[in-house]
């Protein structure tokens, strides 16, 4: 189940990117090669494009091309040492291989550059899940709920590391927050799963 969620949580992270590269309504997941063909002319034409780095690197991400995603994100980083998203996708590409202090580092990076930037808390925040460090856990599911109230990703995370914790009370009243804040039908598998983590805690739904 953890492993599940903590996948979850990530590929909403990925779905977000995808977004914010694509056009025209186009999904990039369909359009990767052609996203590494035309970033690559254009940072033959451009070398310091930053962005046209970032693009490339989500195309070779969706493509599960890992090393060249992580090469192009740090290239994109070197040319604009500010680039939140950069880092923030970067750690993404860490954690997909297991090296969360590595991951854990470069939301932090995210996060100094862009101290609003709610998915990186959230990511991060399921990190220190899997690390075992729930105080830090729920240090940053609390700040990404104060910067979005309406996420059910940060009451899900919430509610998982107060109950690691043995908080259960506090874990069952994050559960049902998460379950009044859904509204949408893809919210569907976290509210059931939050159902289930309530029942279990003796809760009442």
């Amino acid at each position: 189940m953890k492993k599940n969620i903590f996948t979850l949580i990530f590929i909403f992270m990925l779905s977000s990117a995808s977004m914010v590269f694509a056009s025209e309504g186009q999904p990039t997941i369909n359009r990767d090669d052609e996203i590494i063909t035309n970033t690559t002319n254009t940072i033959a034409n451009n070398p310091n494009d930053a962005i046209a780095y970032c693009k490339r690197a989500n195309a070779y991400s969706n493509k599960n091309n890992y090393d060249l995603a992580i090469s192009d994100y740090n290239k994109a980083i070197e040319i604009n040492p500010k680039y939140s998203f950069a880092y923030a996708c970067k750690a993404y590409m860490h954690s997909k291989q297991g090296e969360y202090n590595s991951a854990i580092n470069d939301f932090s990076k995210a996060i100094e550059y862009n101290s609003s930037y709610e998915l990186a808390y959230i990511n991060r925040g399921m990190i220190y899940i899997r690390i075992r460090e729930h105080d830090l856990a729920i240090s940053d599911f609390n700040k990404a709920i104060g910067i979005n109230s309406k996420n059910i990703s940060s009451y899900f995370g919430l509610g998982l590391a107060c109950e690691e914790k043995a908080l259960y009370q506090e874990a069952i009243n994050a559960f049902n927050k998460l379950i009044l804040n859904a509204t949408l039908p893809q919210d569907k598998d976290l509210v059931d799963s939050a159902k289930l983590h309530i029942l279990k805690l003796g809760g009442a739904l």
